[in-house]
């Protein structure tokens, strides 16, 4: 692959503080929108992609570029806040563009801090090119599909439990049939220990404002509407059964359901089968109380109807044993 490929670069603010003060909000916390200096070069070295023949050399480029900034950041020592507290660093921006009413944010590289506990509002981003990276910690991170533009309502895809490493990193084409201008990576973020994150996003971080969604949960289920088994019985759960989960082998997750996809094979935490997690609500939890915990597990699993209704209010399609989520 040629890695050469001649394209612009994003340009970094060359006055970054008075910058993000065009583009802060009113009120906004001074711990979320700090500035430190001295990693304009990395914003500088990324190629600004677009849905040209240039793309794939254009994020290949990118991706080396975020690969060495994220080494350089796991030499640093970063600010942790309190528990539910969250701070945010802010690397390089564009300079933002004069508009009619103010100014047009730009690009970012931003370093999120946060606190043991600390949850993000469910949010979406702009189109164009995205990095999501843990530098230390757990974060439990769900995702979500839209299923109402216009009110802005989402159901959960799946949760799914990050530790150091990159789970974002792609580039998002424009949608003209968009609704709404924020509706890229619907999703939403808890830190399960306190935890620093790199983030590159195509427009300056938006604190809740106009990019987020109404969470529309799974209604609550009846006592008749579960079967409680096993561990033993888990394993051999079949593909497309749904079961409610409290485990403390793997409290990370809290309260969650898991969808089967496959035969049971040996993970961390020993033989479980295969599946895909999804986030319980409070009625759920309130459902596993009912249940004592038996050797730190409670399996609810769902009715043969229940689980048809689970299955059809979030997308996901069982067709010749296997299980086709939405997003996929």
């Amino acid at each position: 692959m040629n890695t050469l490929v001649k394209a612009a670069n994003y340009v970094a603010s060359e006055n970054p503080v008075e910058d993000i003060e065009k583009i802060s909000y009113p009120g906004q916390p001074e711990n979320r929108k700090r500035y430190q200096a001295g990693y304009e070069h990395y914003f500088n070295s990324l190629p600004v992609l677009s849905e040209d023949e240039t793309l794939e050399e254009k994020l290949f480029i990118t991706k080396e570029v975020m690969k060495h900034l994220s080494e350089k950041l796991h030499q640093n020592e970063w600010e942790m806040p309190e528990a539910n507290d969250f701070i945010r660093t802010i690397l390089s921006l564009e300079e933002p563009l004069p508009i009619k009413d103010g100014y047009k944010e730009g690009a970012e590289l931003v370093v999120a801090h946060w606190g043991q506990g600390h949850t993000s509002p469910i949010h979406g981003h702009a189109t164009g090119y995205m990095h999501e990276e843990i530098i230390s910690g757990k974060m439990r991170v769900n995702t979500y599909r839209i299923v109402d533009d216009i009110n802005r309502v989402v159901r959960p895809v799946e949760t799914t439990i990050q530790t150091p490493g990159v789970f974002v990193s792609d580039y998002a084409p424009h949608n003209p049939e968009a609704i709404n201008s924020r509706e890229t990576l619907v999703h939403n973020f808890t830190a399960v220990e306190p935890s620093i994150s790199l983030h590159f996003l195509p427009e300056h971080t938006r604190d809740g404002r106009d990019n987020t969604f109404t969470l529309e949960e799974f209604p609550a289920l009846w006592r008749d509407q579960v079967v409680r088994i096993d561990s033993k019985e888990g394993l051999y759960a079949q593909i497309g059964e749904v079961i409610l989960v409290r485990s403390t082998n793997v409290p990370e997750y809290d309260d969650h359901f898991i969808v089967i996809t496959g035969h049971s094979v040996m993970k961390t935490h020993g033989f479980r089968p295969q599946e895909r997690s999804i986030m319980a609500s409070k009625n759920h939890s309130k459902l596993l109380d009912m249940f004592p915990l038996t050797m730190g597990l409670t399996l609810l699993k769902l009715t043969k109807q229940a689980a048809k209704a689970f299955l059809m209010f979030h997308g996901i399609i069982v067709k010749d044993k296997e299980v086709i989520f939405p997003n996929d």
